[in-house]
């Protein structure tokens, strides 16, 4: 009974000071069930706000949406693991254009191709101030948020 207390005190604990879960937002500024909509907005993107294109690499791909080439796709015991999409996760954060497939993302309408202009902790003055910028330029503009589960 004590450990089960103990545990349940260290869970609120958890949850209560945000030691669990790490917020990210990641500000969206076109959507398109098209690849090449996608793509052609993230360069224009790109030029207009001045933030470098990082894609990633990665490529249009039928069955994820978004992979990595094939040749990236090789572990280093030599097997292939392809499609392989790997998601931009807080590690990732900063200013630059990207497209993301919305359907790994836990919480996210599946089967849309996202143009991010910068993705942060919801603190991040900077991202505050460009999502701002973004909409003067795309009105619609807009964070999609994630609770990322802390490792």
């Amino acid at each position: 009974m004590t450990t089960l207390r103990s545990l349940t005190i260290l869970l609120l604990c958890l949850l209560q000071f945000n030691l669990w879960s790490q917020p990210q937002q990641y500000l969206v500024i076109h959507s398109s069930q098209r690849y090449i909509s996608a793509l052609l907005a993230a360069r224009q993107a790109s030029r207009l706000l001045d933030i470098p294109l990082n894609t990633r690499s990665l490529e249009e791909d039928p069955t994820l949406g978004l992979s990595l080439n094939r040749s990236q796709c090789i572990t280093k015991n030599g097997k292939l693991q392809y499609p392989n999409y790997p998601l931009r996760g807080p590690q990732q954060e900063g200013i630059y254009v990207s497209i993301e497939y919305s359907s790994p993302y836990p919480g996210w309408t599946p089967g849309y191709y996202l143009v991010i202009v910068a993705s942060g902790l919801p603190t991040n003055t900077r991202l505050n101030q460009l999502l701002l910028q973004s909409q003067k330029l795309y009105g619609d503009a807009y964070y999609k948020t994630i609770e990322w589960i802390k490792p």
